[in-house]
């Protein structure tokens, strides 16, 4: 050895616990697995659960991942990722294309303080009301508080050749501001 503790290429570094219920192994790739040195945490059963390749990737279910953080479940079930808090908190996960101060960025996560599934554009994740999901279903865009199925807070444009309109009640609900469909025309409500 050149160093104090050194593994030779093609061999890896087992580390075990007491009762040899899982592993930790740290590979030294050569020959045609040259260039794929990585850490591996494995089960009683040698079955890699996560590995570190030797160029920072992580894989979950995977020796070879391919990007930064990848999943593979290779059985029937279902892959699912939680971010989760136990104190009063928002759960968020946030993307940027770059850190230039050009503002490409996003937050998608649960906000503790409204109870709502929030999509933000920028970094203010708690300020922000883009797009939020309420826990009935409602869709609030520029609102975290809708108040029916979609509730728009701000104005809407529609590009289009048609709104279909053919749901709507065939008589007046005298409540302002209600469409109503009169049979030859859609009409607002005068309350």
């Amino acid at each position: 050895p050149t160093t104090n503790f050194e593994i030779l290429a093609g061999k890896h570094l087992q580390l075990n616990n007491d009762d040899n219920s899982d592993n930790i192994r740290i590979h030294n790739g050569a020959g045609t697995l040259a260039g794929s040195s990585r850490l591996d945490f494995e089960d009683s059963s040698n079955n890699v659960k996560m590995s570190i390749s030797s160029s920072g990737n992580v894989g979950i279910g995977t020796t070879t991942p391919a990007v930064k953080l990848e999943v593979l479940e290779t059985g029937d079930a279902n892959v699912q990722l939680d971010v989760k808090t136990n104190a009063q908190k928002d759960a968020v996960i946030g993307f940027a294309t770059d850190d230039d101060g050009s503002n490409r960025e996003a937050r998608i996560g649960m906000d503790w303080g409204d109870n709502v599934f929030k999509i933000v554009h920028g970094t203010g994740f708690a300020a922000g009301k883009h797009f939020a999901v309420d826990s009935s279903g409602n869709v609030g865009i520029g609102t975290t508080i809708p108040q029916a199925q979609l509730h728009v807070s701000g104005n809407i444009k529609v590009d289009g050749s048609q709104v279909d309109f053919s749901n709507l009640p065939t008589s007046d609900p005298a409540v302002a501001g209600r469409l109503w469909n009169s049979g030859s025309y859609v009409k607002i409500s005068a309350g």
